[in-house]
């Protein structure tokens, strides 16, 4: 499918209490130019994003993202997408799997440039339990003095992070960050 323009491409708002949505598969799809959301999930189960592409760079909207997860649970995986935008590549807010049915977060190629300068981030990471972050590509490209952080990890507990590229193209004498941690969760790898 070819989702073109529109402020959302798949914008899906599952039930808020157990149990989630089940069966969602977004899986080579194009999605051109949404203004703020080409993939939006929030409280599924399972779901598999995998081998789209995402590139929101030629439109006029400075706050364009890539996929945007919040309360996600078990084994879900968005793997092979590549995703160009302008402020996040990936968010990640309560990605939750079980020591069982791991999340998995594979082989993405993810590149944030931001034309005018705000604060951007290639994998924003936050909470959430149980996760592989493996074999990603992640660049980050603030052309002002505004932060950008290509990885940012917060809060969350067993997850583990291997075989990534990280690259930020910043401005060096500005918060320009490869990997911001401020707090390490338990059982957390790099």
């Amino acid at each position: 499918n070819l989702f073109e323009n529109g402020s959302a491409g798949i914008y899906w708002n599952g039930a808020s209490t157990s149990p989630y949505e089940q069966g969602m598969i977004i899986e080579n799809n194009r999605f051109i130019n949404q203004s703020v959301y080409p993939i939006y999930l929030t409280y599924n189960s399972g779901a598999i994003i995998r081998g789209n592409f995402i590139d929101n760079t030629l439109n006029g909207y400075a706050s364009s993202r890539g996929i945007w997860l919040i309360y996600n649970y078990n084994n879900t995986r968005v793997e092979r997408n590549d995703i160009r935008t302008k402020q996040y590549g990936m968010y990640l807010n309560y990605l939750n799997g079980t020591s069982a049915q791991r999340a998995v977060v594979a082989n993405n190629f993810i590149n944030v440039s931001h034309p005018t300068g705000t604060t951007i981030y290639g994998i924003y990471n936050y909470y959430g339990t149980y996760q592989y972050v493996y074999q990603n590509t992640i660049s980050t490209y603030n052309p002002t003095t505004s932060t950008s952080y290509t990885i940012y990890e917060g809060y969350g507990s067993y997850k583990e992070y291997r075989n990534n590229i990280v690259r930020n193209n910043g401005i060096g004498s500005t918060g320009n960050y490869c990997l911001y941690v401020p707090s390490l969760g338990t059982g957390t790898n790099f």
